[in-house]
């Protein structure tokens, strides 16, 4: 057991901490399958910003929420408008 988790410690703690480490895996692995991109381009590309784990757990957010709040198209997920807010708290 890791020494900071004892037996007040809720499930959803442990949960994010689980998570936590994936979040970290998915925007680790994104970052060197960009770099990967890049260097088979034959042409120079701009390197975009390395992404973080905010902008990830916002990505999957919004990704899981597109198969519960059903839009006409796609891009209508992917709308600054607020009559298409899912979620405020999604939202930058």
């Amino acid at each position: 057991m890791a020494p900071h988790i004892n037996k007040d410690t809720s499930p959803l703690s442990v949960l994010m901490l689980f998570l936590t480490e994936i979040f970290h895996l998915l925007v680790e692995q994104t970052d060197i399958y960009h770099q990967q991109h890049l260097d088979r381009q034959a042409a120079p590309s701009r390197r975009l910003p390395d992404i973080t784990v905010p902008d990830m757990m916002t990505f999957i957010t919004l990704a899981l929420q597109m198969g519960h709040a059903l839009k006409d198209t796609l891009h209508v997920y992917w709308s600054n408008s607020d009559s298409y807010t899912i979620h405020s708290t999604v939202r930058q």
